[in-house]
């Protein structure tokens, strides 16, 4: 016995087909939107995530920075000495001016729960040109440790601390800082030292037209190339960075001039919609202040 297979009717043609297309272009509007949404969300968490870097780039140089490291700044840029190495005084020779300071490995870092003696950090060697912030007893018993920065003119390593109580086994080397000029006073043992190096933040324009926020350091051979440190941001016209300082009395300063207590950095990211066919947004932005720390005497 033989089934006989029934087919679609014409008119059951004609209702399906435009069910099916209608199906069709709701999907496909659907997945557009989907996909337009997602571009324009990767825009704002890559502006966000841009802005994120920086403001942490800036807080992580500026939070031990004192009202004395602020060289000078403008609207669109900052100069200070940025902290490359702290530590302390393990070995002195005067009037010959050399200071070794004890250098922290791993485990000063928080690496692994042994505490070591001395919480020294370096964040690069320091190198001819730096300057060293350090305490220097003075002529006599009675006088109080006064703060002296002195240019640095060599970097050796030293042996001088090896049998430091300063120094533990985990700890690498010293290096020994030889500097430019005599220091009046001495040297005490155990004294803290902080060595700083010339850096500059501000806008530049790389060869593809975007602008970054980028930095540049100063050695005994004047300023290094400029380095990427987050982008792209706003152009300099569009704010993409914005620099004000104040004083005790959160009075503006300008440039350069007078004695800064606190910062704020206001830095914008502008967002797109993706590499084909871009479609600029509103831009995002944030703002990073910060209280300069003080001291008592800071004599150059």
């Amino acid at each position: 016995m033989s089934t006989r297979t029934r087919g679609m009717s014409l008119i059951e043609l004609l209702v399906a087909l435009p069910l099916v297309a209608l199906l069709g272009f709701l999907a496909i509007t659907l997945l557009l939107t989907v996909q337009r949404d997602a571009v324009r969300l990767d825009g704002t968490i890559g502006a966000s995530r841009e802005l994120r870097h920086a403001a942490g780039i800036l807080f992580a140089d500026l939070r031990t920075a004192r009202s004395e490291d602020l060289v000078a700044w403008t609207d669109t840029s900052l100069e200070l000495e940025s902290t490359v190495a702290t530590g302390v005084v393990c070995a002195a020779s005067f009037p010959t001016t050399m200071v070794a300071i004890a250098e922290a490995s791993a485990s000063a870092a928080g690496l692994h729960a042994t505490p070591d003696p001395v919480d020294a950090i370096w964040n690069s060697t320091p190198q001819p040109g730096d300057r060293a912030l350090l305490w220097l007893a003075g002529p006599t018993a009675f006088d109080e440790d006064i703060g002296a920065t002195a240019a640095i003119r060599a970097v050796t390593t030293s042996t001088d601390c090896g049998r430091s109580p300063l120094r533990s086994a985990s700890q690498r080397e010293t290096a020994r800082l030889t500097f430019r000029d005599t220091l009046v006073g001495r040297a005490a043992i155990g004294a803290p030292v902080r060595v700083t190096r010339r850096a500059r933040y501000s806008l530049y324009r790389a060869s593809d037209g975007d602008w970054f926020l980028g930095r540049r350091t100063r050695g005994v051979s004047g300023w290094d190339i400029v380095q990427p440190v987050a982008g792209p941001l706003a152009a300099a016209r569009d704010r993409g960075l914005v620099v004000s300082v104040h004083d005790a009395a959160g009075n503006q300063l300008p440039g350069g001039m007078g004695r800064a207590l606190s910062i704020e950095v206001a830095l914008r990211a502008p967002r797109t919609t993706g590499p084909s066919r871009p479609r600029t947004l509103a831009p995002d932005s944030t703002r990073i202040t910060i209280a300069l720390r003080s001291s008592r005497s800071d004599p150059r």
